[in-house]
């Protein structure tokens, strides 16, 4: 993912109420050193907004690992992670290797996992939600698809520049290396990639835990 990415524009907005996202740029993101010195985190959100690492329901994150070594332990966590950049690392102890770029992996994130890079460092999108609490869908996207509205969630260009247009008037261009993410109602959006290949948007939906599974669905 370049860090020469350009902020994303707003060609045309009517903000609704429950409706506000914010906007973030990964390259200006703060990358905080982990305390075992094996890479970064730039985190985009963590909701609650007070909460912490013990007592968040979802977090949205960008990490980069530049060497071997276990992956932190979060009891009734569910993570997916997500290759955006470099050749990938395998995740001991799950017995997947994580080296096709936007190709989601769920696990437990209580599991003991250590990680063996492929080929130098890389960097992946990072999913928590408290299983619990919260169900966590992530999708990426190559092609034109409508979203359907969700109560948070997240999307991120990666790769292309996306035209995303809502039924609520949002109109706005992600360029690569930007995204939205909300945390309250976003209604129905679609998103059109500004070529063809590469092209790639990451689309994140959290949804509570109880009304998940009433409704029977997930987006």
């Amino acid at each position: 993912m370049s860090d020469s990415a350009q902020p994303l524009s707003m060609t045309s907005m009517h903000t609704q109420p429950g409706s506000a996202f914010t906007p973030f740029t990964l390259a200006q993101l703060p990358a905080v050193p982990w305390k075992n010195g094996g890479g970064t985190t730039r985190e985009i959100a963590c909701w609650p907004a007070d909460s912490d690492m013990n007592t968040f329901d979802w977090r949205i994150s960008v990490a980069r690992i530049d060497r071997d070594g276990p992956f932190s332990a979060f009891d009734g966590i569910d993570r997916v992670i997500t290759l955006l950049d470099g050749a990938g690392v395998r995740l001991g102890g799950t017995g997947h290797t994580l080296s096709q770029p936007l190709c989601p992996y769920a696990f437990d994130g209580a599991a003991p996992v250590h990680g063996e890079l492929i080929d130098g460092p890389c960097e992946d999108l990072n999913i928590m939600s408290r299983r619990a609490r919260i169900d966590a869908d992530v999708r990426a996207l190559r092609t034109t698809t409508r979203v359907p509205g969700a109560a948070a969630g997240m999307l991120l260009a990666v790769h292309s520049a996306w035209q995303l247009s809502g039924a609520d008037g949002v109109s706005l261009r992600l360029a690569p290396g930007t995204g939205i993410w909300w945390h309250a109602p976003l209604g129905d959006c679609t998103v059109t990639p500004e070529t063809a290949s590469p092209a790639g948007l990451i689309a994140v939906a959290f949804r509570d835990t109880h009304h998940t599974h009433r409704s029977g669905g997930g987006v």
